[in-house]
């Protein structure tokens, strides 16, 4: 009985089969049968399966994950603390060092993971590359600032206090323009959970 129910199966898809099969070629004309499709002769690419495309493309191996996930930490003690500094209104030497290397490190470890990004990445993520470097550009350039205005004898405590107010803005952005381009290669911000 389980036979000659396979074989009545088999039977109708061979009758059903070449019927579709001439339908999608253009029924049985010969050519190709084209009407508006791709360059194969396939229907065109709809931009819903570009985007899907291009999402798969850019997503994040293990190893970007785990590179992102230290710089986006490292990045967020680094605008912390500048928030800190900026409500108290002055800095010590000593929260400037440990400010400077928080810095330092967030924009290391963005270096380094914008350097992991593949071809297709690179490609496919690069108005949120140049986003990402454009922040980590404003907050060097603040950075530099601000170390000019503490390393001078007549300092006053309005103008750091002016300098590290726009150096915490521009390490916002910084990580915002991170967590965009994270959020693109499908990495989880834990914080929007």
């Amino acid at each position: 009985m389980r036979q000659s129910s396979r074989v009545v199966a088999f039977v109708i898809v061979l009758v059903l089969c070449p019927c579709s099969l001439l339908a999608q070629r253009g029924g049985g004309r010969g050519g190709r049968g084209s009407t508006g499709g791709g360059a194969n002769g396939g229907p065109a690419e709809t931009q819903e399966m570009k985007d899907f495309k291009l999402g798969a493309a850019v997503q994040a191996n293990e190893r970007q994950v785990a590179l992102f996930q230290a710089l986006a930490k490292d990045a967020e003690t680094a605008r912390s603390q500048a928030g800190e500094l900026v409500r108290v209104g002055k800095m010590t030497p000593d929260q400037f060092t440990i400010l400077g290397a928080a810095i330092e490190t967030a924009r290391d470890e963005s270096k380094n993971f914008l350097s992991s990004l593949s071809e297709q990445q690179r490609s496919g993520l690069k108005a949120f590359r140049k986003n990402v470097e454009k922040a980590d550009s404003d907050v060097g350039k603040n950075w530099e600032v601000l170390n000019q205005q503490f390393e001078r004898a007549n300092k006053s405590d309005q103008q750091i206090a002016a300098e590290m107010a726009k150096l915490e803005k521009a390490l916002a952005k910084f990580v915002t323009e991170q967590w965009d381009l994270g959020d693109k290669m499908g990495i989880q911000n834990p914080g929007n959970r």
